[in-house]
């Protein structure tokens, strides 16, 4: 078995972060099959929680295994492109299949 910190970033999505997120009560936990543009800024698809008012409220994750950094000579880590990604992924809008109808993650 491999420790924590010997796992990339899809091994440590699906063996860490997607067990996590469902044993903490989120529903339709499932990570992004490809990592290109179309992901709009996140590593695990569109899950959800019911709030304490019984609103449902949609979330997504980002994931690194790198440190994170401010060197723009490096793509891989470099916070500001990952800050462009939480952007993104914030101001994406996605049809939620349970109603058809078009929602944006909390911010």
């Amino acid at each position: 078995m491999k420790r924590v910190e010997d796992l990339n970033e899809n091994e440590f999505i699906n063996s860490v972060v997607i067990p996590l997120l469902r044993i903490m009560g989120f529903n339709n936990v499932k990570p992004v099959p490809h990592h290109r543009p179309s992901e709009f800024g996140q590593d695990i698809r569109m899950f959800s929680k019911m709030d304490s008012f019984g609103r449902l409220i949609f979330h997504g994750a980002q994931v690194k295994v790198v440190k994170v950094h401010t060197d723009s000579k490096f793509v891989v880590g470099n916070a500001q492109q990952i800050s462009a990604q939480l952007d993104l992924a914030l101001n994406s809008k996605f049809i939620d299949e349970a109603d058809n109808e078009e929602k944006k993650l909390i911010s």
